[in-house]
């Protein structure tokens, strides 16, 4: 197999069975794609003040399993693996977080969240302001010639 791949090992399994995959750890060898790696909605949780809460860090779990699992919900026949899952992965992240150290002091979660909001108005500009580069773009289209199909009436 050429290029760099993610192990991916079940939860549960020792350290030396997702290494060597051996024992009760199916091991899988995937190519790494960007959105394989990280769902977006998990967050950095290391080297905050405050630190992480219990349920920041259960959240993250949950998302996490649902991006493995691919659903919001499990079925019923499905909800005590899926319920173990967050479990695990819950107390893997309590122990990850735990035994991590950090080489910058920690930082505040109001500076950070202050960043967050002014990227995300930098992307998503007001409702105002997309309408207005709606229109730009409806008249830009119609200066070209395009043709505008109309919208089919939903009422």
């Amino acid at each position: 197999m050429q290029g760099p791949h993610l192990i991916v090992a079940a939860i549960g399994a020792t350290f030396s069975e997702r290494v060597h995959g051996i024992g009760r750890a199916p091991v899988l060898l995937v190519p790494p794609f960007p959105g394989l790696l990280m769902c977006r909605n998990i967050r950095t949780l290391h080297n905050f003040q405050p630190p992480a809460t219990d349920e920041e860090i259960r959240a993250a779990s949950l998302q996490f399993v649902r991006k493995l699992c691919g659903f919001t919900r499990p079925s019923k026949a499905n909800e005590p693996a899926f319920g173990r899952a967050v479990d695990r992965v819950a107390e893997a992240a309590h122990e990850l977080l735990d035994s991590l150290v950090a080489n910058t002091p920690p930082r505040d979660r109001e500076v950070e969240a202050r960043k967050a909001r002014a990227r995300a108005a930098a992307r998503f500009p007001p409702a105002a302001s997309r309408a207005r580069r709606h229109e730009d773009q409806v008249q830009g289209l119609q200066a070209q010639g395009d043709e505008l199909q109309p919208v089919a009436d939903r009422g």
